[in-house]
């Protein structure tokens, strides 16, 4: 029971509330219609004024593995495993698409961006201070990383035609640096998988020498003889062959095993040493930016709606105060003289 008297009284005040509004709106109608009139006409005015902005796209999409990482899949992945550091411009894939959201979001980009097309004369900054162009260049281009991974560069400006040159710029700036952190990351892949082919060849000398002094020492120059035991027999005692039959095969399998090594390490170190002659792969350009034919911004319609319904609200809040006000002087004097004392009002 008590419920249901709550919900019928929650329902009477959301239809009294509903009923003055309709109410005020009825009574400040004329107010309503000048001030948001004039808001229209102001807004309207005011948008006229402002530059028109265009946008142009640029999407790009890292490039396959191709060569001999994308053929020989276990050297590639034994390459990637002892790289000292992971590739900026070599591998495919998101993971790549986020290394060139990296590049382009890094000052260098946005840097040749700026004295590429004089933005500071373009954005006006009277100071020339780098900073300012950087931090406006920032709002008006935006890098999009999609699910699928392509990479999408959209750059906003007054002038349509820079807007597509400022987009297919970045691309270019985008190649060139992938191109150096590439170059730079194989320099040093080579240098460290050279470091190791080094010592495993030293590894290989030292083991090969061992063997060619314990062969020249007691004559063993095969498995067979080891194991057959007769050509120990002739030259050290009976008790030590055991022990000198186990050094010969360490020995042996030492060698065996940098051997096995230096097949690995050879093509590796090779490879590594084409890898840092050889070009990077460039970022495959699905779309090349082209100057915009619409403006982007402002939009004026919208502009214009926002500013009359704002005056038209605050309208609204005002009639609606200045109604209470004059409800108050004419209830309760006393409260209004204390009211309008506090806010300074005067009387009608």
């Amino acid at each position: 029971m008590a419920e249901s008297q709550t919900a019928s009284q929650v329902s009477g005040s959301r239809e009294s509330l509903l009923f003055w509004l309709l109410g005020l709106v009825g009574r400040a109608r004329r107010p309503l219609l000048i001030c948001g009139f004039l808001a229209a006409v102001v807004s309207l005015v005011i948008s006229l004024y402002l530059p028109n902005w265009y946008a142009s796209t640029a999407t790009v999409l890292p490039p396959r593995e191709s060569g001999f990482l994308g053929s020989l899949g276990t050297i590639s992945a034994a390459i990637k495993d002892i790289s000292p550091i992971r590739s900026l411009g070599g591998l495919s894939g998101r993971r790549e698409s986020y290394n060139y959201l990296s590049i382009l979001e890094s000052r260098s980009a946005k840097e040749a961006v700026v004295r590429k097309f004089n933005l500071l004369e373009a954005y006006e900054i009277t100071d020339s201070s780098m900073e300012k162009a950087i931090k406006e260049l920032e709002s008006n281009v935006d890098v999009i990383v999609a699910d699928e991974g392509h990479v999408s560069i959209s750059v906003l400006d007054t002038d349509p035609v820079r807007a597509a040159d400022m987009a297919n710029y970045y691309v270019e700036v985008l190649n060139k640096l992938s191109r150096t952190l590439s170059s730079q990351e194989a320099k040093e892949s080579r240098v460290f998988i050279e470091k190791r082919y080094v010592l495993v060849l030293e590894d290989l000398r030292r083991a090969e020498d061992s063997l060619k002094a314990f062969q020249r020492r007691y004559g063993i120059y095969s498995l067979t003889e080891a194991l057959s035991g007769k050509v120990l027999s002739s030259f050290v005692p009976f008790q030590k062959v055991p022990e000198l039959t186990m050094q010969y095969f360490r020995l042996q399998r030492d060698l065996e095993i940098q051997s096995k090594l230096l097949e690995f390490a050879l093509p590796l170190y090779e490879q590594a040493k084409v890898d840092e002659q050889r070009e990077s792969s460039v970022a495959l350009v699905l779309d090349w930016a082209v100057p915009a034919e619409k403006k982007a911004k402002p939009k004026r319609s919208l502009i214009v709606i926002l500013s009359t319904l704002s005056a038209a609200l605050l309208t609204l809040t005002f009639y609606a105060i200045w109604e209470r006000v004059g409800e108050l002087k004419r209830e309760s004097p006393n409260r209004y003289a204390i009211l309008r004392s506090v806010f300074r009002l005067r009387g009608k």
